[in-house]
C-alpha cells in the first residue's frame, strides 16, 4: 500500500483544530497522549506537531462531530469548552445524578 504523508499543520492550524473539539490545551494534548506544553509549544509555532499527531488532526477536521461525541463519551473532568461544554456538563450531571439515585 502507498499511502500519502499526513497534512502538515502549523501554529495556527493547531489551535484550529483544538476550538473544532472545544477543548482547552491540557485536555486536548491529553486526548492526543502528549504532554500540554508540547501543544503550547505547537501553538507557539515553537516545534512542529508529529506526524503521528497531524495525521490524528487530518481525522478531526474531516468529521468533527464523531470525534465530539467520541470525547464526551470519554470524559472525567470539565475541560471541555466552547459551546458543546454546557450540554456535555449538564448531560453527565444528569447520567450521575440518575446513577445515585437508583443507588440508594
Amino acid at each position: 500500500y502507498k499511502i500519502s504523508p499526513p497534512p502538515e499543520y502549523r501554529q495556527d492550524d493547531v489551535r484550529r483544530v483544538r476550538d473544532l473539539l472545544g477543548m482547552s490545551q491540557a485536555a486536548f494534548a491529553a486526548f492526543l497522549g502528549v504532554d500540554p506544553s508540547t501543544v503550547r509549544s505547537w501553538e507557539q509555532g515553537l516545534r512542529p506537531p508529529s506526524p503521528l499527531a497531524c495525521r490524528v488532526m487530518s481525522e478531526i477536521e474531516a468529521n468533527p462531530g464523531y470525534w465530539r461525541k467520541r470525547l464526551a463519551a470519554c470524559l472525567v473532568g470539565p475541560e471541555i469548552h466552547g459551546p458543546a461544554a454546557g450540554a456535555e456538563v449538564k448531560a453527565r450531571r444528569t447520567r450521575r445524578a440518575r446513577t445515585v439515585v437508583k443507588t440508594r
